[in-house]
């Protein structure tokens, strides 16, 4: 049984490439069965290999459109976060530019309350939420 499951491997295998004739793999199979079991055998086996090829080639068209759907949802991904990203940086362009404003304005009061006495101090010491905003 083992040795006529390898003769017939062998037959599917020179037929998909070409290499043989089907009277030199006859030869090599078991005399004992007749002619048209083995041929219909062949057919049967060539069908499971043509479905089989014709499976494997739609799985790789079902991958193909899988992975370009993917990648579709990738750069949208990518595109929001760069939106994201630029507003953040945005926003902190906008931050730095108000503390540094609010910065110069301090530094212009100190340098005219020095001009006015230099020991004048404030008769209200400002608090950290006046001097934050």
């Amino acid at each position: 049984m083992l040795s006529r499951l390898s003769g017939l491997a062998n037959v599917v295998l020179h037929e998909l490439s070409g290499e043989d004739t089907d009277e030199n793999m006859r030869a090599s199979l078991d005399p004992a069965l007749p002619q048209e079991s083995d041929m219909e055998f062949n057919d049967k086996t060539q069908e499971d290999v043509l479905e089989r090829l014709a499976y494997a080639e739609q799985l790789v068209v079902e991958l193909k459109e899988i992975i370009r759907e993917k990648d579709i949802q990738l750069q949208q991904k990518d595109e929001v976060l760069q939106e994201e990203r630029k507003a953040a940086d945005n926003k902190i362009k906008k931050l730095k530019l108000h503390a540094k404003a609010k910065l110069t304005s301090l530094n212009k009061h100190i340098e005219e309350m020095k001009a006015q006495g230099g020991t004048v101090l404030p008769t209200e010491p400002q608090s950290e939420e006046q001097v934050s905003k």
